[in-house]
């Protein structure tokens, strides 16, 4: 995806978001999750993160997530949060009773 969500120079969405449970699970305080290692990382990584922070089921999950990547590649949305909504908004169509 060249540019950000309009195809601009500004900073890319690379890689997509992670779906997995643990990517953002922050309970063991001894060690970063990897969204946190992202984060931290000095001068390379991430400006933010979104993950789940505990465990999830992996159906729901994996629904939520090609909805929110079809939002975020679609063009239609100048905001990222814009694009969670309106993937928000698909999963709930989606599901007879959505688990989120």
């Amino acid at each position: 995806m060249p540019g950000s969500l309009r195809g601009t120079s500004e900073p890319t969405i690379s890689p997509p978001p992670p779906r997995w449970c643990l990517n953002g699970y922050f309970h063991f305080p001894y060690f970063n999750s990897l969204g946190e290692e992202l984060l931290k990382a000095d001068g390379k990584g991430a400006v933010a993160a979104f993950s789940p922070s505990g465990l999830s089921q992996n159906d729901p999950a994996h629904l939520f997530h090609k909805a929110l990547l079809a939002e975020l590649v679609s063009a239609k949305h100048h905001r990222p949060g814009d694009a969670v909504l309106a993937a928000q908004e698909r999963y709930a169509e989606s599901e007879p009773s959505p688990s989120f």
